[in-house]
């Protein structure tokens, strides 16, 4: 599947915690480009903010940012992101994870996903194997 086309599948989901949020969203990109579901264990195990992080903490984790870590490896510098790699960026929310697109990141927003300058980016994280 192209990045196009998991964009347009997705692109007028609104944001729900556990069902299309900022992690979730990342991760079904990875899988559908590399075949492994980071969050397999976190799925439909949390609803809100707060279950998230609980779920993260019981499989030792502190943070998305551990997650994607563990599943993809050390993150590297915005500047060495490609079309396709994972960001994370700083919302109203708190830290999100999205997809790099050019010199922009499709990230989850309310009531659709929305995209920021790839410029906001604080890491982000190269796929391993890609398609698009």
């Amino acid at each position: 599947m192209t990045l196009h086309d998991f964009i347009q599948q997705r692109r007028l989901a609104r944001f729900v915690w556990g069902q299309a949020d900022c992690c979730l969203l990342a991760a079904d990109w990875v899988q559908s480009q590399t075949g492994t579901d980071f969050a397999a264990a976190f799925r439909g195990r949390y609803r809100t903010a707060l279950g998230a992080k609980r779920v993260l903490a019981k499989a030792g984790l502190k943070d998305i940012e551990d997650a994607v870590t563990q599943a993809l490896g050390k993150p590297v510098g915005r500047l060495q992101l490609h079309r396709g790699d994972l960001a994370l960026i700083e919302q109203f929310r708190g830290p999100a994870l999205g997809i790099a697109s050019g010199d922009r990141v499709w990230v989850p927003g309310e009531y659709e996903l929305v995209t920021v300058p790839l410029a906001q980016a604080l890491k982000g994280w190269r796929l391993p194997c890609r398609q698009s």
